[in-house]
C-alpha cells in the first residue's frame, strides 16, 4: 500500500513521490515475537496456524503477516501461505460460520487508519455520511433509517448509527443511546449487511436468535460505528438459507455492545409469504388445541361441587 504525499516545494513546480505506508495490521502467531513493537501497525495475535490464515482471510490486504527467521525454518511453507492468503484480499468463496468470525473480530481493534480515509465519521467534528437508502433496510421513510451508506474493507462492513427516528419515542431525555435505538439499529444493519451479500430487495430475513450484549453507555453526541460481517451469500437462484451475522458497536474505538442475529433468509418475498402462511397455519392449531384444553379446564371446574 502506498500513499500520494507532497514533498516540501523546493522547486517551481508541485512535486510527488510515493511513500511507503505499513498496513493497518501486522499478524504474529504465538510462539514467535517481533523484534521491536512496531509505531503505527496494531499488532494482532495468533492462537494458531489456522487462526492466523483466518485472520488474514477476514482482513483481506489490510493485514501482513509476520514470521522470524527462527519461526520460518520450524514451520517451512508457512510463510508462503499466508502471503498468498494475504496477498489474494477477501473472498465470498471462503466465509467461515459467525462463531468463527466472533472470535476473530473480539482481537480487533478499530482500523483508525483505513477508516480516517473513508467517509465514515469517527472523530468528534467529522461529518456523518448520508443514511443508506430505506429500501436497504425495509423502511418506507427515510426518516427512520438509522445507519449510514457502509465503507467496505476486507469482509467487514462499517457503519455510522444515526441517533434520531421518528419510529421509537421515550418519555425522557436521555444523555445516553437508549438500548432500543440500539437495537433497531443493529437490526438495520443485519439486514443491509445480507442484502450486501446478494439477498435481493424483495427477500426478507426471519429472525431466529437475536442475542446482544452491552458493555458501556453510548454518548449521543459522539459517532457511533458499526462493524459488520456476514457468514453467507447468495443470489436470485439460490435456495432459502440460514443467515449469520455479527455486528460490534464502537464509540472513540472503544467495544460499547456487539451483537449475533441468526435468521432464516428467504430469496424473494413470495417465498417468505409461503412460509408465513405455513407458520399461520402451525400457529392456529396451536392456538385451537390451547382453547380446547382450556375449555375442558373450566368445564370441569365448573362441575365439581364446592365443599
Amino acid at each position: 500500500m502506498t500513499q500520494k504525499t507532497k514533498h516540501h516545494q523546493e522547486r517551481a513546480n508541485d512535486t510527488r513521490y510515493c511513500v511507503p505506508v505499513p498496513l493497518p495490521y501486522i499478524l504474529l502467531i504465538d510462539g514467535d515475537n517481533l523484534p521491536s513493537s512496531p509505531e503505527e501497525q496494531l499488532v494482532l495475535r495468533a492462537e494458531s496456524r489456522e487462526e492466523a490464515c483466518n485472520i488474514l482471510r477476514l482482513l483481506g490486504n489490510t493485514c501482513q503477516p509476520f514470521l522470524s527467521k527462527e519461526y520460518r525454518r520450524l514451520h517451512p511453507g508457512l510463510y508462503e501461505k499466508l502471503e498468498t492468503i494475504a496477498g489474494s484480499g477477501f473472498s465470498n468463496d471462503e466465509l467461515f460460520g459467525i462463531d468463527t468470525a466472533a472470535r476473530l473480530m473480539a482481537k480487533l481493534p478499530l482500523d483508525l487508519r483505513s477508516l480516517i480515509n473513508s467517509p465514515i465519521a469517527i472523530g468528534q467534528n467529522d461529518t456523518l455520511p448520508n443514511p443508506i437508502e430505506k429500501n436497504m433496510v425495509h423502511k418506507q421513510h427515510e426518516a427512520n433509517v438509522l445507519i449510514s451508506e457502509p465503507f467496505a474493507i476486507g469482509g467487514l462492513r462499517y457503519f455510522n448509527i444515526f441517533s434520531e427516528t421518528t419510529e421509537l419515542k421515550f418519555d425522557h431525555d436521555a444523555p445516553h443511546f437508549q438500548g432500543m435505538l440500539i437495537l433497531e439499529a443493529l437490526r438495520q444493519a443485519a439486514i443491509a449487511s445480507a442484502h450486501y451479500q446478494g439477498l435481493p430487495i424483495d427477500g426478507k430475513l426471519a429472525l431466529l436468535n437475536y442475542n446482544t450484549n452491552f458493555h458501556a453507555f453510548l454518548e449521543r453526541e459522539s459517532p457511533i460505528v458499526c462493524r459488520s460481517y456476514t457468514d453467507f451469500t447468495v443470489d436470485e437462484t439460490s435456495k432459502d438459507t440460514e443467515a449469520g451475522i455479527y455486528i460490534q458497536v464502537f464509540q472513540w474505538g472503544r467495544l460499547c455492545a456487539d451483537t449475533v442475529l441468526k435468521a432464516f433468509a428467504c430469496i424473494t418475498n413470495e417465498r417468505y409469504q409461503q412460509k408465513e402462511q405455513r407458520l399461520k397455519k402451525i400457529t392456529e392449531r396451536h392456538k385451537s388445541n390451547f382453547y380446547s384444553k382450556l375449555k375442558r379446564f373450566h368445564e370441569s371446574t365448573l362441575s365439581t361441587p364446592c365443599v
